[in-house]
């Protein structure tokens, strides 16, 4: 059941994660300014991806992505996540 628990979005992550992201998003990764396609998920939220897969001890990248596909809380949360290639390759 522990196991469980630990893949369950709380609220206490879901907090962490939104501060992650803010701070991220404000003070690390400079905005992306020119011309060109936007990529579907900011480098902000990637980062926050990262982080929430070793917090959650995902050790592959497949694992994590297929994961956050078939949990309805983290596909609320990472709505334009990326396929696992398309995650690999940024």
């Amino acid at each position: 059941m522990e196991g469980v628990q630990d893949q369950c979005v709380t609220k206490e992550l879901n907090t962490l994660l939104t501060a992650l992201y803010v701070l991220v998003d404000d003070h690390v990764v400079p905005a992306r300014v020119g011309r060109g396609r936007r990529p579907e998920l900011s480098d902000s939220e990637l980062i926050t991806l990262a982080v929430a897969q070793v917090l959650q001890r995902f050790p592959s990248e497949r694992r994590w992505v297929r994961h956050i596909r078939a949990d309805r809380e983290w596909w609320a949360m990472f709505p334009d996540m990326l396929t696992q290639s398309d995650y690999h390759k940024r």
